[in-house]
């Protein structure tokens, strides 16, 4: 009898439970029938939909910053309103899927989140129509913006961080060939690239899986960076 493969969902919310086990979290619960389910103390500008699967990948991504990086949850806000009006337009409200604030109430990272699955084909509308689109509606700048999934094969978050004192605007940011960050740090501290652990479970390995999105984005990338006179992580591994 042919075992029917498991959904994206199902493992996420497997992981996800896992989680919530091994931390002995409060914040959040995850239930297959019910969806995820967050404690009163997590704050949100509008509820979102607990059966999403995108919700379990947010789920998870907000125990890693808060058990693993050890941020407060009163810095997090998901589903964080951002005021985008324009002229006369009566719909104006955007939505973060989480920010990270400091104690000023400023927003240290803006996070758009995806399921694996569509992460890398919507890469570029994400950044270039959610995280450097609306964040030129704040007063004062995100310092980083920061696009997430998660990676269910190695069970760890996955991050594409952008710092915006280098980039103000997406093509900036494209010129210099897609340059980022992998990895949120503790206490407002500037986010790093993190080292290749080869074979490590949990940690950032090599990528042995790539698709023609990969490849297109790197192609533009390493093109940029050579017409450009930049500098892109690509060089380091020809030089």
């Amino acid at each position: 009898m042919i075992q029917k493969q498991q959904s994206e969902k199902d493992l996420l919310g497997q992981i996800l439970s896992k989680k919530c086990q091994e931390t002995n979290t409060e914040i959040c619960k995850y239930d297959r029938n019910l969806g995820v389910m967050y404690s009163n103390s997590v704050k949100f500008d509008r509820k979102p939909n607990p059966n999403q699967t995108e919700e379990i990948v947010r789920a998870l991504l907000l125990i890693h910053v808060l058990e693993d990086l050890n941020y407060s949850v009163d810095n997090i806000t998901l589903e964080h309103a951002v005021n985008a009006k324009v002229g006369r337009r009566k719909e104006g409200k955007k939505y973060l899927d989480l920010s990270i604030s400091n104690s000023l109430k400023d927003i240290f990272c803006a996070m758009e989140i995806k399921t694996p699955s569509v992460f890398d084909d919507e890469h570029i509308d994400a950044w270039e129509g959610q995280l450097f689109g609306l964040s030129k509606f704040f007063k004062k700048k995100p310092n980083y913006l920061a696009y997430a999934t998660y990676d269910i094969e190695n069970e760890r978050p996955k991050f594409e961080i952008v710092d915006t004192s280098d980039f103000k605007e997406f093509d900036d940011w494209k010129k210099r060939g897609y340059v980022a960050d992998d990895a949120l740090s503790a206490q407002f501290n500037k986010p790093q690239s993190k080292l290749l652990h080869r074979a490590v479970k949990g940690e950032r390995d090599l990528k042995t899986k790539v698709n023609s999105s990969d490849i297109s984005r790197l192609q533009t990338s390493l093109n940029n960076v050579l017409w450009g006179g930049g500098h892109s992580p690509i060089l380091t591994y020809l030089t």
